[in-house]
């Protein structure tokens, strides 16, 4: 239960989530994520997520990822708007969600957060995909 972020290649920020994360972990987080919002200039994310260690069965393994759930439906309520302004793209890399969470993720992604969202199956589609985003809105 980690999360890992790498930002050495900045303005595109790697966020790999390992097992079901803390709600503690989740905090750490979305402070960073804050900093890279009030930078004010175009970032984007990819974003990997592993399971590991997670079993749908452990009472706290739900628990934290419910409350972890919750803290990010209220960050990106707070920072929809500058979300729209700096993020191009966050790219979600799993092979293993379900095919018709795949086809959600999209819509889900630009509700919540505001900014554009996209499904990949690797970590070089999604940096190609966060590249080509980062061009279009550079150009706007």
């Amino acid at each position: 239960m980690t999360i890992e972020i790498h930002e050495e290649n900045y303005p595109f920020v790697s966020v790999k989530f390992i097992g079901v994360v803390t709600p503690e972990e989740t905090k750490m987080y979305l402070e960073r994520f804050s900093n890279w919002l009030v930078r004010e200039n175009l970032f984007g994310l990819m974003l990997h997520k592993t399971n590991p260690e997670s079993n749908a069965n452990n009472t706290e393994d739900q628990q934290n990822a419910k409350e972890s759930h919750k803290l990010v439906v209220n960050w990106a309520k707070q920072n929809q708007h500058n979300m729209k302004q700096y993020c191009v793209g966050m790219a979600v890399i799993d092979d293993k969600i379900p095919a018709e969470q795949q086809k959600m993720t999209p819509k889900a992604l630009s509700s919540l957060f505001g900014c554009p969202g996209q499904f990949f199956d690797s970590f070089n589609d999604a940096e190609a995909w966060l590249q080509q985003q980062m061009y279009a809105m550079a150009e706007y």
